[in-house]
């Protein structure tokens, strides 16, 4: 009698994507930071230290992506069904998210919007200070990502990605408008 392993199956199903999808924007927001950071005047060495290093938080974050969609795709892991418990990733991430948007909004962010996106230095120096936790909650977001998970998991992971998002593509769009010589 022979005993055969159960087949392989690639964990593709709502993992890969979103893994995909979340790589492909650092990698965007990186190429249009490093470019629009480009024309950023040369007597403004602050202003460029904080697009430089805005570009290499999302340098990291696709990094990350790549790594692990390489992982999930040559190793051929198992399908990974969801425990149906709170997912300590979700959770963190979501924490690291909320304090980074919460700084943010508080020092910075909203105050560029409100007045006119009068300063970049305004909108970026949150993000450059808060590099690390913003990038980790990223990280954790995607790592929480599971299938057939909780409503909580999912909206804990959604609900991280989008208030980073918020904060990383607000810093983006700060880094063109200033390289395109329209605040100061």
């Amino acid at each position: 009698m022979t005993v055969t392993a159960p087949p392989r199956v690639m964990t593709t199903s709502g993992v890969l994507p979103f893994t995909i999808g979340l790589g492909a924007v650092a990698i965007a927001g990186a190429v249009v930071n490093t470019v629009f950071g480009a024309m950023f005047p040369s007597n403004a060495p602050v202003e460029q230290v904080y697009y430089l290093g805005v570009t290499i938080d999302l340098v990291a974050i696709a990094v990350y992506c790549l790594v692990r969609t390489l992982i999930i795709v040559l190793a051929r892991w198992q399908r990974v069904d969801s425990k149906r418990t709170l997912s300590v990733f979700g959770l963190i991430g979501a924490v690291l998210a909320a304090t980074v948007f919460v700084v943010w909004a508080l020092f910075g962010g909203i105050d560029y919007w409100s007045h006119g996106a009068d300063r970049y230095m305004t909108a970026a120096a949150p993000v450059f200070f808060l590099g690390i936790p913003w990038v980790v909650s990223l990280v954790f977001a995607d790592l929480a990502v599971r299938r057939n998970d909780t409503l909580v998991n999912s909206l804990l992971a959604v609900g991280t990605t989008v208030l980073s998002g918020i904060v990383g593509i607000s810093t983006i769009v700060a880094a063109v408008i200033y390289g395109l010589g329209l605040s100061a």
